[in-house]
């Protein structure tokens, strides 16, 4: 951990000490859960309704990034540097479904450069440089469901697929 006086922030590798960075983590580990364990995972196709949860899931990342971008800068002398622990990163498994894959990855990588960009050492908000390229992920995501995904589906693997056992079913309780 740093040093309460003088000592430089530690490099978290896993972490972050801004809030709006580790929710944007957060938001986006949800995501990658849902892509991978989505009914689409197991097959070729994309269905209708994980295109529209898809959707959903952009949709929510970028009214939070919006939402977050616009709030002052906090003046948090007491508490800052406050490091934020991420969940531990979900393993990408291997998903018969390649489009899945592919915004699995997607994902992932968002995860990554968020989490470590120069915004994370700050204590809210987005360094100006940060804003434009993760609102760029988001963008990408929705460009290849569209320019993509929309285009390919269905696809016919008959002699590729399966290639992989069924991802299983989602959580189960309450």
């Amino acid at each position: 951990m740093a040093e309460i006086n003088g000592g430089s922030l530690p490099i978290l590798p896993n972490g972050s000490y801004n809030i709006h960075i580790a929710m944007l983590v957060r938001l986006i580990d949800r995501a990658v859960i849902e892509v991978t364990k989505s009914q689409s995972a197991p097959g070729s196709g994309v269905r209708s309704a994980d295109v529209a949860r898809i959707e959903s899931y952009c949709d929510e990342m970028e009214s939070f990034v919006n939402f977050s971008s616009r709030l002052p800068e906090t003046d948090t002398p007491k508490s800052h540097p406050l490091p934020i622990e991420f969940d531990p990163p979900v393993v990408l498994p291997r998903i018969e479904n390649d489009s899945m894959w592919m915004l699995a990855q997607m994902l992932d990588t968002m995860r990554i450069e968020v989490g470590q960009s120069a915004s994370s050492r700050q204590p809210n908000g987005w360094w100006k440089p940060d804003l434009p390229r993760v609102k760029k992920y988001i963008e990408d995501i929705r460009e290849f469901m569209a320019n993509h995904v929309q285009k390919v589906t269905p696809v016919d693997n008959p002699e590729s697929s399966p290639r992989e056992l069924v991802q299983g079913r989602g959580a189960m309780g309450v």
